[in-house]
């Protein structure tokens, strides 16, 4: 999507049948998507490293 500096979900590549303007030949699909965790309004960087639950990137 050109208007996009920025992928932040993974459904941008669906915007043009959210839209209306793309018909696709299936019904369900799923994306992946990888993740950076860095800080912010939920940040938990801190929990990185002795939790083996915390990663800094993830998929």
């Amino acid at each position: 999507d050109p208007t996009l500096l920025f992928t932040n979900a993974g459904m941008v590549q669906f915007k043009d049948t959210f839209l209306g303007v793309e018909q696709r030949p299936y019904n369900r699909a799923c994306t992946i998507q990888k993740c950076l965790r860095v800080s912010g309004k939920h940040n938990d960087l801190e929990s990185v490293g002795p939790s083996p639950r915390h990663h800094t990137f993830f998929e």
